[in-house]
C-alpha cells in the first residue's frame, strides 16, 4: 500500500511540474492583435458589404516583417488554433464593419511592421510596438505616419481608423 501511494505521489507531483513549465518553443513568442476600420475619402466604410466600392473581408491578406522577411500571418504553425488562422477576422464595433487582426511575431524586437493587403490595389502597412522584448509582452501602440494609437490599458484592444 505505501509502495502505490509513493508512485501516485511521484505521478502527480510530475504532472503538476510538468504542467506549470512553459515549453522552449514559446519563449520569443509575441500574440497580439488590433481592431481596424476602413474608410474612404467620403467616409465611407470599405468594411461594410454593402457599401459601394466594399472589400471582400474575406480575401484579406495580413503579412508581417520579421527578421528582415516578409511572410503572410498564419496563426497554424507550432499548432496554434485560432478561430482565425490567417490573423484576418471580421467583427462589428459599435455597429459598423471592422477587422481584427492578430498574429504570432517570434522574435526579440519591440518593434515590427504588419502589412494588411485589403485587395489587389489597396494596401496599408502598420507600425506595432511592444512593450517588452521577448515574451510574455503585449502591443502598446500601432501607427501609419502621421497618426499613433496607443493602447490605454493592458489587454483593451487596440482601434485604428485607416482612410483610404
Amino acid at each position: 500500500m505505501t509502495r502505490i501511494k509513493t508512485i501516485i505521489i511521484i505521478i502527480v507531483t510530475t504532472m503538476i511540474s510538468a504542467c506549470s513549465e512553459q515549453p522552449d518553443c514559446c519563449d520569443n513568442v509575441i500574440s497580439n492583435g488590433y481592431q481596424a476600420k476602413l474608410i474612404d475619402s467620403n467616409g465611407i466604410n470599405l468594411l461594410d458589404p454593402e457599401s459601394p466600392g466594399a472589400i471582400d473581408i474575406s480575401k484579406i491578406q495580413q503579412y508581417i516583417v520579421e527578421n528582415g522577411n516578409t511572410r503572410m500571418v498564419d496563426n497554424t504553425v507550432q499548432g496554434y488554433i485560432a478561430d482565425n488562422p490567417y490573423g484576418v477576422k471580421p467583427i462589428m464595433i459599435e455597429e459598423e464593419h471592422a477587422v481584427h487582426f492578430s498574429f504570432l511575431y517570434h522574435g526579440d524586437d519591440t518593434e515590427t511592421i504588419s502589412i494588411i493587403r485589403w485587395n489587389e490595389e489597396k494596401t496599408n502597412t502598420i507600425i506595432c510596438k511592444f512593450n517588452i522584448p521577448g515574451y510574455p509582452s503585449y502591443l502598446t501602440q500601432v501607427s501609419q505616419s502621421p497618426d499613433v494609437w496607443h493602447l490605454e490599458e493592458e489587454n483593451d484592444p487596440i482601434t485604428i481608423t485607416l482612410k483610404y
